[in-house]
């Protein structure tokens, strides 16, 4: 049994990866050749600010919710829903309702 490094196998493997590279840098270079060509004279200046900031990766992911109730400023995103949720039930009851409808449905 020969060595597998000098084996057809091992030949074919590099054409394949040989290959699978060619076709990689193509395709980037055609969603290169995209990107740019989508930025004219018409574009909006934050539009080509923010495909300049994709392009040097230097775009932030968006930041969690923070809200300030009752002096204190709360960050835990369950303690941030549960405020929202109770302000909007108390916003939502009807006049003569102390509490929300127990299936989350108004009728008015």
């Amino acid at each position: 049994m020969g060595s597998f490094l000098s084996s057809p196998f091992l030949e074919a493997f590099r054409r394949c990866r040989a290959r699978a590279r060619r076709v990689l840098k193509e395709v980037q270079r055609a969603s290169w050749k995209a990107h740019v060509s989508s930025i004219n004279a018409r574009t909006p200046p934050t539009d080509v600010f923010n495909k300049v900031r994709r392009i040097a990766r230097k775009y932030s992911t968006p930041s969690p919710p923070v809200l300030f109730s009752a002096g204190q400023t709360m960050a835990d995103p369950r303690t941030v829903a549960n405020l929202f949720a109770e302000h909007f039930a108390s916003v939502s009851c009807s006049p003569g309702r102390t509490s929300p409808p127990e299936n989350g449905i108004s009728r008015h």
